[in-house]
């Protein structure tokens, strides 16, 4: 899987626990991986799914689109001259120092523009340790918001009393990660693969 931590995979959780009640002999292995990894897996056949980018060129697969989406946006400490901000622009981030996700998304990709012309000072893997950088004040980090989610005080509460130290500011396009699971056109899934799609798309027909 990709993208470990959309907030698609609680999602795909329920699917899971769902199959697990009706088949107790089927079990899950998550792996989290890059894009290209995760492709090469599907390709060679190591891994019956994958979790993607749905902005990305997914025609090479069988996919469902997975509900929900998460927003980006700027991981501050709560004394940032940003962390009041509704929004922040490209403009605001250019002379700051910061972190970038390891693995983003074409849309966050278009936001950035050239990241050659940042500051980026470090990349990290997951939301809890760009939470601890930016709190030992390593810089600010671009995060999806389901990341950080329950370490940080929402837009507009950096001046209120009690909880954490750091603020979580979208970015001004609202720019959003939605995902795919996607399998292979080729390869046969066996029964409790086919369960297991079955039962997403049951699932996910009723949220639509």
């Amino acid at each position: 899987m990709t993208h470990s931590e959309s907030s698609a995979l609680e999602s795909l959780a329920s699917v899971m626990g769902q199959v697990r009640q009706r088949y107790p002999g089927i079990s899950f292995e998550l792996r989290a991986c890059g894009r290209e990894q995760a492709a090469r897996m599907l390709a060679e056949g190591s891994a019956s799914f994958a979790v993607l980018d749905a902005s990305w060129e997914c025609d090479a697969w069988e996919t469902l689109s997975l509900p929900g989406e998460d927003r980006w946006g700027l991981l501050t400490r709560s004394g940032s001259d940003l962390a009041g901000r509704e929004s922040v622009r490209r403009a605001d981030i250019t002379k700051r120092a910061l972190l970038l996700p390891h693995e983003g998304s074409r849309e966050l990709g278009y936001w950035l523009d050239k990241e050659n012309q940042l500051d980026v000072v470090g990349r990290y893997g997951s939301g809890r340790v760009a939470c601890r950088l930016v709190e030992a004040g390593v810089g600010e980090a671009i995060v999806l918001e389901n990341a950080v989610a329950g370490n940080t005080r929402m837009i507009g509460a950096a001046n209120s009393g009690g909880g954490s130290g750091l603020v979580f500011v979208p970015l001004d396009w609202l720019v959003g990660l939605r995902c795919v699971l996607a399998w292979s056109k080729q390869a046969r899934l066996g029964r409790a693969g086919e369960v297991f799609v079955e039962t997403a798309r049951a699932t996910f027909c009723m949220v639509d």
